[in-house]
């Protein structure tokens, strides 16, 4: 029975890919904010003109992959948990959902704004890095109020569960011990007596 049962602490495990995914959006922020700086003062270095890109291309894919690894592990316990969101909730879900599609579509355009003119670049890096924290912040905002109730449920569920196993346990061993108590008293015929 318990198998069936979503562990809680599932929920908690899984925050963390959304965590590591915004965490390569915001690395992204800062190589850009780097680049962005020393393109600004003329000193940016040959590796970084010629792997700037790929980098910023790497970020924002493991950003993706990470984010979609967890809305995927989302649905899956949603789905089995069972619960019904509200419509607040709903509303909820969907706005995380776009905040996360305008973060990758934020991480594209500051990726390819070092084409722009250096100045103009300058500032709209910042504006975008801007952005692209206040979406994330905003996305793990509304994923925790989205996850709330489904978690309590899914808390309650498995505290009853580890209850009614506990006193299945509880009477396995009253079962046991009496049933020792029994064989101890009784004379066994199969048993050697002491005295032969």
């Amino acid at each position: 029975m318990k198998s069936k049962i979503l562990n809680p602490k599932s929920y908690t495990i899984a925050k963390y890919l959304l965590t590591i995914s915004m965490l390569f959006f915001y690395i992204l922020c800062f190589i850009i904010l780097i680049v962005a700086i020393k393109q600004k003062d003329n000193t940016l270095s040959d590796w970084l003109k010629n792997n700037y890109l790929k980098l910023s291309i790497i970020m924002i894919l493991a950003g993706i992959v990470f984010g979609s690894v967890y809305f995927g592990l989302r649905l899956f316990f949603h789905i089995k948990s069972e619960y019904k969101y509200n419509k607040k909730e709903l509303i909820y879900v969907i706005v995380y959902l776009f905040c996360f599609s305008l973060l990758i579509i934020f991480g594209f355009l500051l990726t390819f704004s070092y084409r722009y003119d250096p100045l103009n670049a300058y500032v709209l890096n910042f504006v975008f890095i801007v952005f692209i924290f206040v979406l994330g912040i905003t996305i793990s905002i509304l994923e925790t109020l989205s996850r709330i109730k489904e978690q309590a449920v899914v808390n309650r569920t498995w505290f009853e569960a580890n209850q009614n196993l506990k006193v299945d346990n509880l009477e396995k061993k009253e079962q046991i011990i009496k049933t020792q108590k029994l064989l101890n008293k009784d004379k066994n015929p199969f048993m050697e007596d002491e005295n032969d």
